[in-house]
């Protein structure tokens, strides 16, 4: 794999684009970015104009979801008791 696939979700977005697109065409968007452009994937995407399915994020949103309903629940409470002042 590539040192630039920072996360799972990179990983499984570029392998989705391998499978989904010539490889040749992939290392030429990659040979034409420019010296200061780094190959993030969401850049990959967009110069292939390529649309990863839904299924590739929700992994991640699934994953969030627990921490952010915590996190309300704390907002929520924080926002009760300053009420109450």
């Amino acid at each position: 794999q590539q040192a630039w696939l920072i996360n799972d979700r990179d990983r499984q977005i570029y392998d989705w684009l391998v499978e989904t697109y010539d490889s040749a065409r992939i290392e030429a968007v990659l040979s034409a970015l420019a010296a200061d452009e780094r190959p993030y994937v969401s850049i990959l995407c967009t110069k292939l104009g390529a649309s990863p399915p839904d299924h590739l994020y929700s992994r991640r949103r699934a994953k969030i979801e627990p921490h952010l309903r915590e996190i309300r629940a704390i907002l929520e409470k924080a926002n009760g008791s300053s009420k109450k002042s």
